[in-house]
């Protein structure tokens, strides 16, 4: 693998081609097949002899008086007889647990000659092989060739998810790379156990094995799975006695020190190459941005069937809109405001919450009629499609949110605001603004509104600070890959003094 012209790594040379896998799965199939043939018939076999060994039983009570049942078992001490009786085998069971584990061993050979479990990061591989384990599909060619090609066609993606959540793991700045980067020094915590020694397993060298694997990826140099710890673990020797260790490479430097805590600086050539690729995993996020001002006619121009990349609309999927909501707890007569509605994945998302609500005293569940939503959306076309979930829980305006005034009459604010720079924050302010004293408000914001350290960023921070009790939840790195973008993000959770 080798860095070319436009920053894109190639992954296709090192690992078995498709065409050559297709070949030698078509032979592994055939060999399997046969192999389930055969053990298909001896435990058919298996069956009918088990049946013919209690058939004896019987016939030993048809000629021996006082002999029952309880022969079978009266003989215990000798294994050599009670071998021959097993009342609990079942040929059909017998099959199905050898066909998964054949299939569990031809599933793993494959996948790892595809080179993709290379690609992963320690966590991901594990769940992966867990995955694996716990639910085997039955190796068909139809199945071998879908899976095959899904996983080559995934391959590029993989690495750069497992090199974002190997950074992201350092330092929760990581999850935003125009917040933070890939510096000249990068402090790691919690390297060395306790007990001394890596001994080549553990967080800690699975963390710095990590690292080693996806900067040699993108330098185009060979693998070496484990080289960096097995060195470290070289010069710690005892493992019963933390040392200051130390090892340097043409690529990167590590110092160890005897808390355990390590400090690890890469090359230029490698910082560039991480720091690159983080930012096209991440992506440039540029939704929709109506400064104050703006009006529903400068969108009508814009389709709202547009994709994602195209029109910069991030609606918020529906795992991630329940996720969101967890932190919310209503209240009947709660009145609720939604001021960047888009097509209605907020609200949606209200609702299936408030269906759920169950209490074993009924006169505390929760329904539709106990509250009241206000959606506002500037985009014309979307605004239509939260029309038809107007009615008694929820009215629908169409407006620039930043242009209304200010009513402090709402018990909640639940919003997915713009990203696009750090309007957001204006968004924020001004949905804080019509909240009653004690009210609360939930944003999805970039993570870069929790960790940023611009000026602006601090002065967010510095208002926050005095606008009420404040907390953030960071989402799942992906919840909005649905909707076009790897952005990270986290939930603000503020209650107004």
């Amino acid at each position: 693998m080798n860095m070319i012209a436009d920053d894109r790594f190639r992954l296709d040379d090192e690992a078995t081609s498709l065409p050559s896998l297709f070949t030698e799965s078509q032979r592994l199939i055939a060999v399997r097949d046969r192999a389930l043939a055969q053990i298909a018939s001896a435990a058919k076999s298996l069956e009918n002899a088990y049946s013919l060994s209690t058939q004896a039983v019987g016939t030993i009570q048809s000629v021996i008086p006082g002999v029952s049942d309880a022969f079978r078992y009266a003989h215990s001490s000798d294994k050599g007889y009670q071998s021959l009786f097993n009342d609990r085998f079942d040929s059909s069971l017998a099959v199905e647990g050898f066909r998964k584990t054949v299939d569990r061993e031809i599933w793993g050979a494959l996948i790892e000659a595809t080179g993709v479990t290379s690609l992963m990061d320690a966590s991901a591989l594990r769940e992966f092989r867990t995955q694996i384990a716990k639910d085997v599909p039955e190796v068909t060619a139809d199945n071998l060739r879908a899976t095959l090609e899904t996983l080559y066609g995934q391959r590029e993606e993989m690495f750069l998810r497992g090199l974002a959540n190997v950074f992201s793991a350092l330092d929760r700045r990581f999850k935003s790379h125009d917040c933070f980067k890939v510096g000249s020094r990068i402090i790691m915590e919690r390297i060395l156990p306790y007990d001394g020694g890596f001994t080549g397993y553990g967080d800690g060298a699975d963390r710095l094995n990590d690292i080693d694997r996806v900067v040699r990826k993108l330098l185009g140099l060979p693998d070496a799975p484990g080289h960096l710890v097995a060195m470290l673990d070289r010069q710690q020797g005892s493992r019963w006695t933390r040392k200051q260790l130390y090892y340097e490479n043409n690529y990167l430097r590590i110092r160890i020190f005897l808390n355990g805590n390590a400090h690890l600086y890469l090359s230029d050539d490698a910082q560039r190459a991480v720091n690159k690729s983080l930012a096209r995993f991440y992506g440039d996020v540029v939704p929709d941005a109506a400064p104050a001002g703006a009006t529903d006619t400068e969108f009508y121009a814009r389709r709202i069937n547009l994709p994602s990349k195209d029109l910069a609309f991030y609606p918020t999927p529906d795992q991630t809109a329940d996720v969101f909501l967890e932190g919310l707890y209503l209240n009947k007569g709660d009145r609720i405001l939604e001021p960047s509605a888009g097509t209605g994945s907020l609200v949606r998302a209200l609702r299936r919450k408030i269906a759920a609500t169950k209490d074993y005293r009924e006169g505390y569940r929760l329904f539709e009629n106990d509250f009241t939503v206000d959606a506002i959306e500037i985009h014309p076309a979307r605004a239509e499609q939260l029309r038809r979930m107007e009615g008694d829980f929820c009215s629908v305006s169409i407006g620039n949110f930043l242009d209304r005034e200010a009513l402090a009459i709402y018990q909640k604010v639940i919003l997915n605001p713009p990203f696009h720079g750090t309007n957001y924050m204006d968004h924020v302010r001004h949905a804080y603004d019509f909240l009653v004293p004690g009210g609360a408000l939930l944003a999805i914001l970039p993570i870069t509104a929790a960790i940023g350290e611009t000026a602006r960023h601090a002065q967010f921070h510095r208002w926050l600070d005095k606008a009420g009790r404040y907390r953030w939840k960071d989402l799942e790195q992906g919840s909005f890959a649905a909707s076009g973008t790897m952005i990270n993000t986290t939930v603000l959770q503020l209650n107004k003094n």
